[in-house]
């Protein structure tokens, strides 16, 4: 193997972790009442079954356990040396040490029960990866993955895109609302490989692939199609990561604080009243560089432009 070339397990990992890099700024459509987080410079993130679809969790793949993954386990049992997996299993059970069981192996191992073992061994890999997979292919092994899943990840939820109209309609008051856009490089929302933090791309798709790794970010971070309005980006982080948790029913509010500095300019929509137009010029004097524009719609050709106010 090159210097290079990755084995399938790390391959698979590499791919999980490496999901394409985000725009420079991304946006989040916010309706009036939620000045509160220009205010506090503090956002929630929802965990993904306590999001507005319905179907946030639904089966997208077969089986856990499907030909990529029984090929990655192969793979990594090539390395595994049954004598010592023998060996290992007697000191274990037996309370020998490791140097007496070794010996005990050498003076057994063309006895016809030990060598059987060992001939045996590829037979019972075999068998086992057969019986997983039927086990991690039944619907209830797949939502039971996807819930668990779910229950340990919280989103803050983002579109590349501050004109599109429903958005303005459904999540920032036909209008009235504002929206906040963020530079996805700044070192408060920087993702971290290390700690499973980071930027994913929302896929829309119907299908359902044959196992979780044909596409893990495909399978776990997919909507259906009526939902590409959207255009979401989602920045993921475990429960433990937000900066305060506030208990509630059916979900706890995790909320993370963001650095002002992170904040590019707030676009306000062209039906915000006045007092929320003040409120939001007042909040952005505490926003290194943070500029304010109004949002100014063309119904003769649908299309929306910002007009910058001044601070």
């Amino acid at each position: 193997m090159s210097d290079t070339e990755l084995d399938p397990l790390e391959q698979l990992v590499a791919e999980f972790r490496e999901p394409p890099d985000p725009p420079a700024i991304l946006y989040k459509y916010l309706a009036p009442e939620r000045i509160d987080v220009l205010q506090h410079a503090r956002i929630r993130y929802t965990q993904l079954n306590g999001t507005n679809d319905e179907f946030e969790i639904r089966r997208t793949f077969a089986t856990m356990l499907g030909p990529k993954m029984q090929g990655i386990i192969r793979h990594q049992l090539q390395s595994v040396n049954i004598e010592e997996m023998i060996i290992n299993t007697v000191s274990e059970h037996t309370g020998m040490s490791l140097d007496d069981a070794r010996r005990w192996y050498d003076e057994n191992k063309d006895d016809p029960k030990v060598s059987q073992v060992v001939s045996n061994a590829p037979s019972l890999l075999e068998n086992f990866l057969g019986d997983m997979a039927r086990a991690s292919s039944t619907p209830e092994a797949v939502m039971h993955v996807l819930d668990q899943f779910a229950s340990q990840t919280a989103a803050l939820s983002l579109s590349d895109d501050p004109y599109v109209s429903q958005m303005w309609t459904h999540y920032a008051a036909n209008w009235s609302g504002f929206v906040i856009a963020f530079k996805t490089d700044d070192a408060s929302l920087t993702p971290s490989k290390e700690n499973g933090s980071m930027f994913i791309p929302i896929q829309y798709r119907q299908d359902m692939q044959e196992e979780l790794f044909d596409d893990p970010i495909g399978a776990l971070f997919s909507k259906q199609p009526g939902w590409s309005y959207e255009r979401e980006w989602r920045k993921i982080i475990r429960p433990d990561q937000a900066d305060f948790t506030i208990a509630a029913q059916p979900d706890d509010i995790f909320l993370k604080n963001f650095s002002r500095n992170a904040v590019d300019r707030v676009i306000v929509g062209h039906r915000a009243s006045d007092n929320l137009v003040a409120s939001i010029r007042a909040e952005l004097q505490g926003y290194p560089g943070a500029r304010l524009f109004q949002t100014r719609s063309n119904k003769a050709d649908g299309s929306v432009a910002e007009v910058e106010l001044s601070l």
